[in-house]
């Protein structure tokens, strides 16, 4: 899509100790409506980069209060002039790690989960980061879920287990290899051949 603006606007980048962590640019405030357009109700939302998704959330219908979890001092003290100007009570920000919360909260409160704490998008990312942020938002009782470029790693993850399921049969990375050791079991040979395509597919879906 095209986006005009009217009159000259500046956009912003917030800088983290690993590189480019967020902006404001149109094309990421789409990445991150993508994963909370179906938040309602009480919020939770891990990483608060430039406040920008916090102002968004609250615009979704049904949505009755954000909570955000920040690690980072700096970036809760740089963000604060913002939430400030939102002038609304229904913000909490919360000075902690994302999973030390998650481990200390029984019952869930929240309705929905929203996280951004990763920089990539690969699959080390969603293996080492996302696969363990979900398990313990789930161990919350929280079982609607979002997060930033979460279809796109899965596209990345899908595309290379397809890759590695036709072209050897073992990889030293974890979560490949126990996928091609279940899927010997599965085709009964050591990798899969021309014509396992399709069902190579299903068992990368399921």
């Amino acid at each position: 899509m095209n986006v005009s603006f009217s009159e000259p606007i500046a956009f912003h980048q917030l800088i983290g100790p690993h590189g480019l962590m967020t902006t404001d640019q149109p094309n990421e405030q789409y990445t991150q409506w993508v994963g909370f357009r179906e938040a309602a109700g009480h919020v939770l939302v891990s990483g608060l980069g430039l406040g920008m998704v916090v102002g968004m959330i609250l615009k979704q219908p049904g949505v009755k209060s954000v909570t955000v979890v920040e690690k980072q001092s700096e970036v809760i003290a740089l963000t604060t002039p913002y939430l400030q100007s939102l002038k609304t009570d229904r913000v909490r920000v919360v000075h902690q790690d994302i999973f030390k919360f998650l481990d200390a909260r029984r019952p869930a409160f929240y309705d929905f989960a929203y996280h951004d704490i990763w920089y990539g998008t690969n699959e080390g990312t969603w293996a080492e980061i996302v696969v363990p942020l979900w398990s313990a938002t789930r161990r919350a009782g929280i079982n609607q879920i979002g997060g930033w470029c979460e279809r796109e790693m899965q596209g990345q993850l899908f595309t290379g287990l397809f890759s590695a399921a036709f072209t050897y049969p073992h990889h030293e990375w974890k979560p490949y290899r126990v996928f091609l050791d279940a899927l010997e079991c599965e085709l009964g040979r050591c990798k899969a051949v021309e014509g396992d395509e399709e069902r190579v597919a299903k068992l990368i879906k399921f």
